[in-house]
């Protein structure tokens, strides 16, 4: 019984090794599946043919450990054929595959397994660690890991076909676990394969796994050493001509046997066309290798010859390579994060130990005594007061006087309890004894409601007792057992043999005392107890002394304020927080406690694993989830809070947001909503700029008030023709063009000037508009809009110019009161004076960097409606053709499911309590604005490669990263003090980027990318070049 139970919860995983000339890395490999923490492994060792001494190695370790097995091929068939050799062999309720050159971190198969079995999914993914001799680099923007993957059918399929291969994080096949039903269900596709294949096995393998996978998802922070191997980069360098064509002919074979398959013998066609662009990106880059293997002239000729004949295209043109996912990495010479998981299943350990606060559950508050402002409130209702109490300051001081008193009573006694605390409260206040209860069980309750597991700090402690560990918590705190007990219950932590107390056993760990007192109760040594803790003096220093190992577990806000040494964190927080800035003073946002309470929910998301490596030549690490959760998220909480508060305060009806950009605010409005419960009904409407100009045009004249809403000088008369066309007479299009033409106007030719744009509206007067089409177009357009206006109304847009509102005032007469994020000029205000509107904005200031990025963020990831049709007597959007880059598509929902994510998380901690967290919006907003206006290079990446779907009114799409710089050199300006540190005035160019390194390193290497674009090979030795000068600077920094 008991060891059917044991095996159900920790199934067989059988571990498949193929192995050719690679003898001296794989013990390495073995030792690290071996020393893992999943100990019900089976390691099948695949010798394909190799001509070292594989097979000895093997053997002596299948002497030493039943769970190692030797399965020999007699010729060498390749990876793709070991690895199904090894599976047919397999006993497994579960399959791996590792390549004897990488090895795994301690914990990555169990916690695999784990996830694999608690969410029934077929595939688990890990994260993968590049190894190069002792530098470790992880990729900050593959898939595996920004996205916490849970796909299920369809999904499965579309997350690895809809890339394009352009990220090989997600399709190789060692960084995965399989369930061996799904690999069964695959094989026999597999095994239509019979051919020798060494390159793209995994695109083969991962290809039908994925499209046949049920539910895929995946773990963080644990994950497969891949070994950058010299040797490889040596063959690949001056490999022949054979093993070329070699690889090439692997190439072609596993594309056109995944057409076979997915074509006839799947007959679904959904991927095929991923599958070519696929091939496409790989033929690229084979190009590339081409031209920088070590080959005579012909001999490369003949292998470009080979590869026009395999993918059957007539010329090699030469593709840029989509090395998005690839783009940004961050070296560290130390896995801490391992570091802390070897520490704690060390032989030699026998009890872990962990402190509580800030390390195994974590409160939002800036400082523990925050919670006492949120317990004044209640406070100050119980007594009665007629003013604010400052019942923080009260509390804090009483504490202070219950140590001294008790110091003075008994000096033994290293700490106090909390009803020691209330004594002398009562002393200070005048209230009764039932009041001071009451208040003291409501602190009692807020601890209990604000405290939340740290999920990496829960993941260690599940590491520790899952490895046999005895677990004690020590903590210095007042609370009583039960209280704390009842906390950690509430966050998931139960299975610990001790919990001791400061209050209870009246011995700190300020002193190292209580370390020795729960060594001695534990009856261990204390060498053998490892300590884990946040707190520098107490948690590190005082265990030492005292004899323990100990690890030091930062606190979240210390790695968010980048005062840990040699943990780099970004200097945005000093930058914005800590230091003046626009006319105001350093650390302004400790004076309120919703700003810092906010930032306090921030830096524990974000630093949730407070020893995760951040990259030096960032803010934001480059990391889509930081920008998201930290930027647009806590911008996004205080849009909607103002936009709840205007709706409760004013009591509208609807509130109406306006496609595309408020799609964001309408989702984070929806969740705080559900604390403010207003009743207003929301609206979505497609109130585009196609949409609205026919509104705007009645007569004649007003074609020349649009030259305010639309940039002429980019639009074309087709383009402002069609722009028109609902409200033009029948047949007149064609005679405008006609009449253009004759006046020297081309159809798709922009228009010069504004100059030019009005001879043009006067060539067309008396011909192009009909009053009855226009009445026509107004009336359709009520009935769209009529159910959204009912009542008193209100409408939201990004801004900026009260063009929406002044139409539909105009046009029909609706009650509305607009809310801008911003607006941007005069326009707004003359127009509201005009049509009599009050429109409100969130900022009382226009930033300096709007429109395009702003929008982008706000706006959901679908086409700009066109116009709007009437169907079956319903208002229906017709939407323009969208095709975004898949890298924008990408990067903007993790950053908008981040934001939303930070205002539920805010919600969900605070409850009615969010009423507590006003700040100027501004303040909530000022990660958000510096990321606008002072971006790092690196944290900009992220957008180099996206359009802007919207026009934005200048006729075309827009590349959303050329707009942003050019609004980013305007500001810089301003924030510099005019003082330009491009330099641009020196001629020299080796001067120029002398000053450059020193002053601005960002700009340089923007310049360089952008000169070098072209010569890919230049770059990258530069590149290269570059890391190398920066590795041997921070080692040598290391061991100052």
């Amino acid at each position: 019984m008991n060891s059917n139970n044991n095996t159900k919860l920790n199934p067989l995983l059988s571990i498949i090794i193929p192995v050719y000339e690679t003898a001296s890395t794989l013990p390495r490999c073995l030792e690290s599946i071996l020393n893992c923490t999943y100990k019900n492994v089976e390691i099948i060792v695949v010798n394909d043919d190799s001509p070292d001494n594989t097979s000895e190695i093997v053997k002596s370790y299948a002497e030493q450990d039943e769970r190692v097995h030797l399965i020999e091929h007699k010729s060498n068939m390749g990876p793709y054929l070991a690895r199904i050799t090894g599976t047919k062999v397999a006993n497994g309720e579960y399959l791996a595959f590792l390549d004897p050159d990488d090895h795994v971190s301690v914990d990555l198969y169990r916690r695999l397994i784990k996830k694999a079995q608690t969410s029934n999914s077929d595939m688990v993914i890990g994260e993968i660690y590049l190894q190069n001799e002792n530098i470790y680099t992880y990729f900050n923007l593959s898939h595996i890991r920004l996205l916490d993957i849970d796909v299920k059918g369809e999904d499965a399929s579309h997350l690895l076909f809809d890339q394009d291969g352009a990220d090989y994080t997600l399709h190789v096949v060692w960084n995965k676990i399989y369930r061996k039903d799904l690999w069964e269900h695959c094989l026999p596709y597999f095994e239509l394969q019979k051919s020798r294949i060494a390159m793209c096995d995994d695109v083969l393998f991962s290809s039908i796994l994925f499209y046949f996978a049920k539910h895929i998802t995946n773990i963080h922070g644990d994950f497969v050493y891949y070994v950058q191997n010299k040797n490889s980069l040596t063959s690949l360098i001056c490999g022949s001509k054979e093993k070329y064509i070699k690889n090439i002919d692997d190439i072609c074979n596993v594309f056109n046997f995944l057409k076979y398959i997915f074509c006839k013998k799947l007959h679904d066609y959904r991927y095929f066309n991923s599958i070519l662009k696929w091939k496409e990106l790989l033929l690229s880059i084979w190009c590339d290798n081409i031209e920088i293997v070590k080959l005579p002239i012909w001999e490369k000729r003949k292998l470009r010859s080979k590869l026009k004949d395999c993918f059957k295209i007539e010329s090699l043109r030469r593709k840029s390579p989509r090395d998005f996912f690839y783009s940004v990495t961050t070296d560290s010479n130390c896995i801490l994060t391992e570091a802390l998981k070897k520490a704690i299943v060390d032989k030699n350990i026998r009890i872990v130990s962990f402190d509580v606060f800030d390390t195994l559950v974590y409160r939002p508050f800036w400082n523990p005594t925050d919670l006492f402002y949120l317990l004044g409130q209640y406070a100050e209702d119980i007594l009665e007061v007629t003013d604010l109490l400052d019942f923080s300051t009260l509390r804090i001081e009483a504490e202070n006087k219950a140590r001294e008193i008790a110091k003075c009573k008994n000096p033994a006694k290293e700490d106090i309890s909390l009803d020691e605390i209330y004594f002398v409260l009562a002393d200070e206040l005048e209230a009764t004894d039932e009041q001071i209860e009451k208040i003291k069980q409501k602190e009692i309750q807020l601890e209990i409601k604000y405290c939340h597991p740290r999920k990496y700090a829960k993941e260690l402690f599940e590491l520790a007792l899952a490895t046999g560990k005895q677990i004690i918590i020590t903590s210095d705190m007042y609370l009583k057992r039960d209280v704390v007990k009842k906390i950690l219950s509430n966050c998931g932590y139960t299975g610990y043999e001790f919990l001791f107390l400061s209050s209870e056993v009246g011995l700190t760990k300020a002193s190292g005392n209580l370390f020795s007192y729960a060594a001695e109760k534990a009856h261990v040594k204390p060498k053998e107890i490892l300590h884990i803790g946040d707190n520098q003096q107490s948690d590190i220093r005082m265990a030492e002394k005292v004899g323990l190992k100990v690890f030091h577990f930062p606190k979240a806000i210390d790695r968010f304020t980048n005062c840990i040494p040699k943990l780099y964190s970004g200097e945005i927080f000093s930058r914005i927080y800590q230091d003046p800035i626009a006319f105001r003073r350093g650390n302004l946002f400790d004076k309120f406690f919703g700003w810092r309470t906010l930032l306090a929910v921030v830096a524990n998301y974000i630093f949730d694993n407070p020893l995760i490596p951040f990259h030096q030549d960032t803010d934001f690490n480059a990391d889509p989830r930081i920008i998201g959760y930290f930027a647009l998220g806590l911008h996004m909480f205080g849009v909607s809070t103002w936009l709840a508060e205007a709706v409760a305060k004013n009591k509208y009806e609807n509130i109406n947001f306006m496609a595309r950009d408020g799609y964001l605010p309408m989702k984070c409005y929806k969740i705080v909503d559900k604390i403010f419960q207003n009743n207003a009904k929301l609206h979505y409407l497609y109130l585009t700029r196609s949409v609205m100009v026919p509104l705007q045009v009645q007569q004649q004249n007003d074609l020349y008030g649009l030259v305010r809403d639309i940039v002429v000088t980019s639009q074309t008369p087709l383009s402002f023709i069609e722009l028109l066309e609902p409200i033009l007479a029948d047949g007149s299009k064609s005679n405008i063009l006609k009449i253009c033409r004759e006046n020297g106007y081309h159809d798709n030719e922009r228009f010069s000037s504004i100059a030019s744009f009005y001879h043009f509206i006067n060539l067309i007067r008396g011909v192009a508009l009909d009053k009855s089409k226009s009445k026509q177009y107004i009336e359709k357009m009520r009935a769209y809009l009529e159910p959204a206006f009912k009542g008193k109304s209100a409408t939201f847009d990004v801004g900026y110019s009260c063009r929406i509102d002044a139409a539909l005032k105009k046009n029909f007469e609706f009650s509305t009161t607009p809310y801008y994020i911003h607006i941007i000029d005069q326009l707004a205000y003359s127009r509201a004076q005009r049509m009599n509107l009050n429109f409100n904005t969130f900022y009382s200031y226009t930033p300096g960097v709007t429109g395009s990025l702003r929008e982008l963020f706000m706006s959901k990831q679908s086409p700009s409606c066109r116009c709007l049709n009437v169907e079956n007597g319903k208002v229906v959007p017709v939407f323009k053709e969208y095709n975004p880059v898949y890298e924008e598509k990408f990067v903007i929902s993790i950053i908008q499911g981040k934001a939303i994510q930070l205002v539920k998380d805010v919600v969900a901690m605070f409850g009615q309590d969010i009423m507590n967290l006003s700040c100027q919006h501004e303040d909530i907003s000022l990660a958000l604005e510096y990321f606008m206006s002072k971006p790092r290079t690196t944290d900009q990446k992220l957008f180099a490669l996206g359009n802007f779907e919207d026009d934005l009114g200048i006729g075309g799409k827009v590349k959303t990263y050329d707009l942003w710089q050019e609004q980013i050199k305007i500001v810089s300006n301003g924030i510099e003090n005019k003082f330009d540190l491009s330099f641009n005035w020196i001629n020299s160019k080796w001067k120029r980027a002398f000053l450059l390194y020193f002053l601005n390193r960002n700009y340089l290497k923007y310049k360089v990318k952008n000169r070098l674009q072209g010569h890919k090979f230049i770059l990258k030795f530069l590149k290269n070049s570059y890391k190398a000068c920066r590795k041997v600077y921070r080692t040598i920094n290391c061991y100052k």
